[in-house]
Formats: C-alpha cells, structure tokens, sequence
C-alpha cells in the first residue's frame, strides 16, 4: 500500500514538471520570479493531492485498527462463552456425581434398618437420582454437545437402567451385592471422567 503512495506521488511529480516546461519555458530560469511562479504551480497542483493521499492513508489506517479491535473484541467475547460454559459443565458434573453418590450411600446405611417407612425413606436419594438422570438425558445432553447414539450417552442409559432396576430392589427390601455396586460405582466413575474429558477438550479447542 505505501509503495503504492510512493509511485503515485512520484508520477505526479514527475508529471506536474513536465506540464510547466512545456507551457512555459524549456530548461532553467535565472529570474526568482519564475522560480517563484514554478513553487506556487507545484504547491498548488500537488498540495491537493498530497492532501488527498494523507486522506487515504488516515481512512486505511482507521479500517485497520478497528478491524483489529472488532477481532480482539471477538476474541475476548469467545473466551468469556468459553469459559462460561465450562463453568457450566463443571457445575453439571459435580451434580451427576453428588447425585450417584447420593444413591449409593442410601444403599450403605440400609443395613439395619428393617421397617418399611425408613426403607422408603432411604430409598428417596435413588428415586432422586433416577429422576436426574432421566432430566439429564432429556435436557443436559446439549451443554456436553453429545448426540443420542454416543457412547456417554449409551452409558448413562445403561447406568439409569441399573440405578432403577436395584431401586426397586432396594424397597422391597432386598439389598444390593458387592458386585452390583462396584458395577454401579465403576460404571458412574467413567461417565464422569468422560463428561470431564469432553470439558477439558471444549475449553482447549
């Protein structure tokens, strides 16, 4: 752009010259008076111009840094979503695994408490959990940007099927087997450290 400045300024140099020797005289004057007349040509015709180019310059510049600004201004906004919907997520993974843990610890303090109306109260967090994991499969799959046939999603279908399966268990008054609950417990495990993966990788992309 400025050695386009350049070469339009020495043409018209050359050009503004070149029109004054040929109307007025060929070669150089001895009186001041024509040199005087010469400067006030060349003032004239090439202060317009250079005002002109100054103009453009000023105008090109201005584009510039406000694109510039607009980019960095869309940089930040991009980077505040960023690292809103993260929040976002982490909150959402802290539920998912207060919500199992809830679960889980009802079945540890079922031991010993035999009546039925303590039973259905201790049962309550699991009935809980099964509702959370049901909204979270109709309303939260979004926030992670997972599609229905991913195999988080497979997994926490399968982890609700468990959780309501052994509820049902729990309040006729069966407990659970080691197994079931390391099954359960190992199958929450990696669920979160998937839906923490997914945050990570979102916030770095």
């Amino acid at each position: 752009m400025i050695k386009k400045y350049y070469f339009i300024f020495t043409a018209l140099f050359v050009v503004a010259i070149g029109l004054y020797l040929s109307v007025f005289r060929v070669g150089l004057s001895i009186q001041s008076a024509d040199w005087g007349n010469f400067g006030s040509y060349f003032s004239g015709l090439l202060n317009p111009i250079l005002t002109a180019i100054n103009i453009l310059v000023f105008v090109r510049l201005t584009t510039v840094v406000s694109n510039l600004d607009d980019e960095r201004a869309k940089r930040e906004t991009q980077a505040q979503q960023d690292m809103l919907w993260m929040q976002f997520r982490k909150k959402e993974i802290d539920n998912f695994e207060n919500a199992i843990s809830r679960a889980v610890l009802s079945q540890d303090l079922w031991s010993g408490f035999a009546s039925a109306s303590e039973i259905r109260e201790l049962a309550i967090p699991m009935k809980e959990t099964d509702l959370y994991l049901y909204t979270f499969l109709k309303c939260k799959l979004s926030l992670f940007e997972l599609a229905e046939g991913d195999a988080v999603v497979v997994r926490i279908r399968e982890l609700k099927k468990r959780l309501t399966e052994l509820h049902e268990k729990f309040t006729l008054g069966y407990s659970w087997k080691d197994e079931e609950i390391s099954l359960v417990s190992e199958l929450a495990a990696n669920i979160i450290s998937d839906l923490q993966m997914i945050t990570l990788n979102k916030h770095l992309t």
